[in-house]
């Protein structure tokens, strides 16, 4: 679904443009159809003439269906960001800090070819923002290995809690939200992640926690590092 409202949202400008070139060809059909249709003389002509009045409506009822409905749907998501994964702009960046890169490890637990898991690396680094019983990570932690498909565990228990979303980052700039969830979780399953579709490499992991009159805290944000399968 992020894919579609991806694609959409970055077409809405042609899309609308289409529209309304196709409007104007068949809004002229039309026109054309009503002037063959009162000149017409025979009974053959009115029905031929009849024939295109509807075609031509109906294609301008169509188009006029399909940019209610784009225009609908972008304008729900914009506003309504509890909707699973489907923030397609990026979002403020919460963090008060800039959180630093993960640094290169000399040794590292790399999983067997092919396993979809977890490894703990033997680097000790600190989160940012991340509480304990509150916000935080349960599973990726700070270092982790990833690869494939894995399971995202976290808490999300914060006072007036309102919703919570988990986003991606390779520049701790530009962020692609996942998943978004509008229930307590009390170190649970958050989501999915797959990051085979994913380059190689160091990436940033963080969840945000909005209260219900939509103030979000500091984002939890932790480094990961992202193996080929």
């Amino acid at each position: 679904m992020v894919e579609i409202y991806q694609f959409l949202k970055l077409a809405e400008t042609y899309f609308y443009i289409l529209l309304g070139i196709i409007g104007l060809i068949y809004f002229k059909k039309l026109i054309d159809a009503f002037t063959d249709y009162r000149q017409s003389v025979f009974g053959l002509e009115k029905d031929k003439a009849r024939r295109h009045i509807f075609q031509a409506g109906g294609i301008l009822i169509l188009g006029l269906i399909a940019g209610i409905g784009e225009f609908t749907f972008v304008s729900y998501i914009d506003n309504n960001p509890m909707v699973y994964g489907m923030q397609p702009t990026p979002t403020i960046n919460l963090n008060s800090t800039e959180t630093p890169m993960m640094a290169q490890p000399d040794n590292l637990t790399v999983p067997a070819q092919g396993e979809n898991v977890v490894a703990i690396t033997e680097t000790t680094m600190s989160a940012v923002n991340c509480e304990p019983g509150l916000l935080e990570w349960i599973s990726p932690t700070e270092g982790n290995e990833v690869r494939g498909k894995i399971e995202l565990k976290g808490t999300v228990n914060i006072p007036d809690f309102g919703f919570y979303k988990y986003e991606y980052s390779l520049d701790n700039i530009n962020w692609n939200t996942m998943q978004a969830g509008t229930t307590i979780v009390t170190d649970g399953v958050l989501g999915e992640w797959d990051t085979g579709l994913l380059t190689p490499g160091d990436y940033y992991l963080r969840l945000i926690a909005t209260n219900s009159q939509g103030n979000a805290l500091p984002a939890c944000v932790i480094n990961v590092r992202v193996l080929s399968e």
